[in-house]
């Protein structure tokens, strides 16, 4: 492999327009991300715990009618909100990250 075999090869990560690095961060930053990175990981998992423990309550309350309807929506964008923050975090502290 020639020397610009690496520097061609980053170049086609940032014309695809991703930028592929190391891990993001040093030191106290990095900490700092991955502490945040596991909290929003463990948010997902309990939501979604949350979710198979109490399915049959969450399922007799939203077929009430009326505007209990909403629960199960209400639901779907919390998860929607908790689990893209954490995907969008995960690959942040990986170092891929969008081309702006």
């Amino acid at each position: 492999m020639a020397v610009g075999d690496g520097i061609a090869a980053a170049g086609a990560a940032t014309r695809t327009g991703w930028e592929v690095g190391a891990l993001a961060g040093t030191g106290s930053s990095r900490s700092r991300q991955l502490v945040k990175l596991v909290f929003l990981g463990l948010t997902s998992v309990v939501l979604y715990a949350g979710l198979y423990a109490f399915d049959e309550p969450i399922l007799e309350s939203s077929a009430r009618g009326g505007w209990y309807f909403l629960i199960p929506v209400i639901i779907a964008f919390v998860f929607s909100i908790a689990h893209g923050t954490f995907t969008g975090h995960f690959w942040e502290v990986l170092g891929v990250r969008a081309k702006r």
